[in-house]
């Protein structure tokens, strides 16, 4: 008999990452079939009016554009093996813009920009062909100014781009909040990636042009000296100085480099994060599912199940019953599911530990007041009372019981000795001033905008599987949520309070992480001026500041409401530890 998750005539495999070898080369094939199209469309728009009206109409039809079409789907297939290589599921540990300078040491770096440069000169050949106005045919050829400046202006162009790409991680998939069919994404990034070529054309062109001015006509002078004495030749220099005609071909030609790179960046990030159901192509749904959510040596496997995961907990209660329904196995399919669930928000709350040294101390403090005999709470379950079924003074005196008195963040309560400063000491020279520093850069708003930067980086560095974390407390939640209808046995229900729990513990974490960011405790006790920085975080738009953490409190917050409407008639059944009761009790009575 086949397990309750399996369907009919499918693979007899319950390897997930074989199955995703699978879908990526049919992915690679369907991009390369899309970039030819992609091509063929920039190729008709940039000689529309040779189309048009053009004494060589035909000869464009039938000669130039095949040839155009063919350079423009080289460079993309060449960016796209680039990108399938050095794919990038997370984010980068670099948590300021001094520290992502070591980029530049590193191999690929300069890999990802020499491809560019290939593809720059490959989208050269190409417009040249489109237009046969592009560079001027003199006696010197290359060297003519118009020429060089062309070139230089490619070899420039390419390198940016090259660096940018790598400085931005524009090779990071960006998985669809709302996934929806192929074409309709496809037709939707069609503007996105017009407007952003468009930009970066004019953002890189207002930077090239005075350059150029500047230092091209001293270049190109000393160049022509140079070989009129190698080769004893005369030579007429002649002006590279402003032309009208190097302008408008230099714009256009960025305009369809950063077309080609941007579409195909498109293309490549809309296939790959298209969703799909892979464990239905397997003899053992479930089973596949879960080896899937458990593989750790591929990366963007694992995303995939997750993805596939809340998705089928979330749209799918034929799959969710399948999965109630599994439990002849050795752990049942809920609790396997479940545990991979908890252990990415488990690890998720164990990075945000490691990197939060207030946290260990107040650990240790706790610990040690514990073993003299100090006045703890007593760590025995409590459990949630229901308002429904009680007076508003019953549930304060409830709320009040769970803890002994209230204490300050644990973030607060607990500095380390060897940033914390004694009221008798002198003050610290260097945290003075770096104060200095932050109060003059508060007064610009570049200053304002490098803080808030280097705060962002901060953040996107300790939350660099932030998609992961979603997808697992959003499937979590659902799994939980659905189960009081659709599970017959029970194995759900009585996992309700770990989850919670869990779910709980993280939420404070986050909370007292986005009141007081670790890396900003420091300022707070280094002398006078020491709100400078501080207050600048807190007036500031929380997007800017710690956008990531923010998100996953709203996501927290939402699946724990999900959870507590739908068991808020049993929750008094429930027994939970102390310190997760008072927080619990604020979704109970809906106050949060």
């Amino acid at each position: 008999m086949a397990p309750p998750g399996s369907s009919g005539g499918s693979a007899a495999t319950i390897d997930y990452e074989q199955l995703c070898q699978t879908v990526w080369r049919q992915r690679r094939t369907t991009c390369l079939i899309l970039y030819g199209g992609y091509a063929l469309l920039l190729t008709l728009l940039f000689q529309i009016r040779r189309l048009a009206w053009g004494s060589d109409r035909f000869q464009v039809i039938f000669w130039e554009t095949p040839i155009v079409t063919l350079l423009l789907f080289c460079a993309m297939a060449s960016t796209h093996a680039l990108v399938y290589t050095h794919l990038q599921i997370r984010r980068t540990s670099y948590t300021g813009r001094l520290a992502k300078l070591s980029l530049l040491t590193r191999d690929t770096t300069w890999q990802i920009v020499a491809v560019y440069l290939f593809t720059t000169f490959l989208l050269r050949s190409a417009y040249s062909r489109l237009t046969s106005t592009a560079t001027t045919e003199t006696t010197y050829g290359f060297f003519h100014p118009q020429s060089f400046t062309m070139v230089v202006h490619y070899l420039v162009l390419g390198s940016v781009y090259g660096l940018r790409t790598v400085w931005t991680e524009r090779f990071h998939l960006r998985f669809p909040t709302f996934p929806q069919p192929q074409f309709f994404a496809l037709k939707g990034r069609l503007p996105t990636v017009f407007s952003r070529g468009f930009r970066y054309t004019l953002s890189y062109l207002g930077w090239w042009w005075p350059i150029y001015l500047v230092v091209m006509p001293m270049a190109y002078r000393a160049l022509i000296q140079f070989i009129s004495f190698a080769t004893d030749v005369p030579t007429d220099a002649g002006s590279p100085a402003w032309s009208v005609v190097t302008f408008f071909h230099g714009w256009l030609s960025t305009l369809l480099l950063t077309l080609c790179w941007e579409g195909q960046l498109a293309i490549f990030e809309t296939i790959f994060t298209a969703p799909i159901e892979l464990s239905a192509q397997s003899v053992d749904r479930n089973g596949c599912l879960a080896k899937g959510l458990g593989l750790r040596t591929s990366v963007l496997a694992r995303h995939y199940a997750f993805f596939e995961l809340f998705r089928l907990a979330r749209f799918t209660s034929r799959q969710r019953i399948a999965i109630y329904q599994d439990i002849d196995r050795t752990e049942t399919m809920w609790h396997t599911y479940s545990h991979q669930c908890l252990t990415v928000v488990r690890e998720a709350m164990q990075a945000l530990y490691e990197k939060n040294e207030w946290v260990r101390a107040t650990a240790a403090t706790t610990k040690d007041k514990s073993s003299t005999g100090a006045k703890q709470p007593a760590m025995t379950s409590t459990v949630v009372q229901r308002p429904l079924a009680r007076s508003v003074s019953a549930v304060k005196s409830t709320v009040k019981s769970t803890t002994v008195q209230d204490k300050p963040s644990k973030l607060q309560a607990a500095i380390p000795l060897s940033f914390a400063l004694l009221e008798n000491q002198p003050k610290s020279m260097d945290g003075y001033l770096f104060n200095m520093v932050i109060s003059a850069m508060k007064q610009t708003t570049t200053g304002r905008q490098l803080i808030l930067a280097l705060a962002n980086d901060a953040n996107v560095a300790l939350f660099s599987d932030f998609q992961l974390q979603v997808w697992a407390i959003q499937a979590l939640g659902d799994l939980v949520f659905h189960s009081l209808q659709e599970d017959p046995y029970g194995s759900v229900q009585r996992d309700v309070p770990k989850v919670l729990e869990c779910l709980l513990d993280y939420l404070t974490l986050l909370d007292e992480f986005c009141r007081d960011p670790y890396y900003y405790q420091i300022v707070k006790n280094s002398g006078p001026g020491h709100s400078a920085l501080t207050d600048l975080l807190r007036n500031s738009p929380h997007q800017h500041a710690h956008r990531q953490a923010y998100a996953l409190v709203q996501e927290l917050q939402t699946t724990i409401y999900r959870i507590v409407t739908a068991f808020y008639e049993h929750l008094d059944q429930y027994k939970f530890k102390p310190e997760c009761t008072k927080r619990l009790q604020q979704f109970v009575n809906f106050e949060v």
